[in-house]
């Protein structure tokens, strides 16, 4: 193969001569296809001698340069400045909103514990509550089935154990909703268990 036909395949295949480069729909060379004339250049490619259309497609070609660049606004009215600045805000911001979630996880914790302590004395106190009205309500029974008193006092005694016993379970729920709290805040989780019945 002559240098010539070399040359010649070479322009052929290079995407900004042919306007093949992806996108780039400007890229057209009108007199391509005038230029680039096969006929002309087989005819044209004798071994030894320069090819006058070959020529020709140098002379048009001569200022083209290829090399690597980069390209930076110089004049970007501060956007570049600004973008930085923004950068670092929400960084900041972040930040922030990082250590805002561990005070709070951190409060979250300090709170149940100290409501665990308050739940289990109030637990304790309606438990101690409920214990003397159960004797208080035996003790008023007993005087009314030895005639000593009237039924009055007896459902007077009743009507307290039965208020007791609500506290009780208002003072244990309210217990066991500040431990489902504390597990919450200390990032527990359960699974789920199925009872198979057979």
């Amino acid at each position: 193969m002559t240098s010539e036909a070399f040359v010649y395949i070479a322009l052929l295949k290079c995407p900004i001569l042919s306007g093949t480069i992806s996108g780039d729909q400007g890229l057209e060379c009108p007199y391509l296809a005038e230029i680039l004339d096969t006929s002309e250049l087989i005819y044209d490619m004798q071994p030894g001698f320069l090819s006058p259309s070959l020529v020709n497609i140098a002379r048009r070609f001569t200022t083209w340069s290829f090399a690597p660049s980069i390209t930076l606004p110089i004049f970007a009215g501060g956007q570049n400045v600004a973008n930085l600045d923004l950068a670092h805000i929400e960084k900041n911001v972040a930040i922030a909103q990082y250590e805002l979630a561990i005070q709070t996880a951190f409060r979250e914790v300090s709170d149940a514990l100290s409501a665990r302590g308050t739940y289990l004395d109030q637990r304790q106190a309606q438990e101690a509550l409920v214990a003397a009205d159960v004797e208080a309500y035996h003790l008023a029974e007993m005087r009314f089935r030895s005639g000593v008193d009237s039924y009055l006092s007896t459902l007077d005694a009743q009507r307290s154990l039965y208020a007791a016993a609500q506290g009780l379970v208002s003072v244990r729920q309210a217990e066991l909703a500040n431990q489902v709290t504390l597990y919450k805040a200390l990032s527990g989780g359960w699974q789920q268990r199925t009872v198979s019945t057979q």
